[in-house]
């Protein structure tokens, strides 16, 4: 072998090591997205489709950082009113980070949210928030508790704690139906993977709107979860 072509083997050698070690680091740091301490993933999968993280942020509530927020779509965009009117696939993923948010804390900040994001126009989704809330409320919220929010269309929103499915109608067999409850417990969608969904593509507008409306909870966060 001449010594051009041991110079071309080295070089050729060289960069291919290179460009391992690029695409290495790229897709470590793709999939190593920290927020306040937390890992949040870059993707999401959920109802056969995946969900890619499109920004995350915290949430700030009396200088406390409570919860770090994420959300998914199946195609970034910066355009929170496309966001929110979409009828496509996205999650918003909340993982609590205070000791100091309570389950009822973290359900009055729900409600107060969807207020804001309808103008205080709640009353066609008076149940559907009760629901929505039962997430929140049915279990003492500790640090590290992980909350997803899940919409596909056609389907509605489902919700899992910690990776469990939520199951909205448990509550009719354990009392906590309210009178107004049971005509939208009877349109819970029940899907192959064990989740229940509440239909309607205004309601998951209106929820979404919590972090993403012209009103929504912390501007910062909002800023966060759209990339900007």
């Amino acid at each position: 072998m001449n010594f051009n072509n041991q110079i071309f083997i080295l070089l050729r050698n060289k960069l291919i090591c290179s460009l391992f070690a690029i695409t290495l680091f790229s897709n470590m740091s793709f999939a190593q997205v920290k927020v306040s301490g937390v890992t949040v993933p870059a993707k999401l999968g959920f109802g056969g489709t995946v969900r890619e993280l499109n920004g995350a942020g915290t949430r700030v509530k009396y200088m406390m950082h409570i919860y770090v927020g994420a959300l998914y779509l199946k195609e970034k965009s910066k355009d929170p009113k496309v966001i929110v009117n979409a009828d496509k696939p996205m999650s918003v993923r909340l993982q609590i980070i205070s000791a100091m948010l309570t389950n009822e804390n973290m359900v009055r900040y729900i409600r107060e949210g969807f207020y804001r994001s309808l103008d205080g126009k709640v009353a066609p989704f008076k149940d559907h928030l009760d629901l929505i809330c039962e997430v929140f409320s049915s279990e003492p919220t500790k640090v590290g508790d992980v909350y997803d929010i899940h919409y596909t269309p056609g389907v509605g929103v489902s919700a899992s704690k910690n990776g469990k499915p939520f199951q909205f109608t448990k509550m009719r067999a354990t009392g906590q139906v309210k009178n107004g409850d049971m005509k939208l417990l009877k349109q819970i969608k029940h899907t192959k993977d064990g989740y229940e969904a509440i239909p309607g593509l205004d309601f998951k507008k209106a929820l979404f709107g919590i972090w993403l409306s012209d009103d929504p909870v912390d501007e910062d966060l909002k800023d966060a979860m759209l990339g900007l």
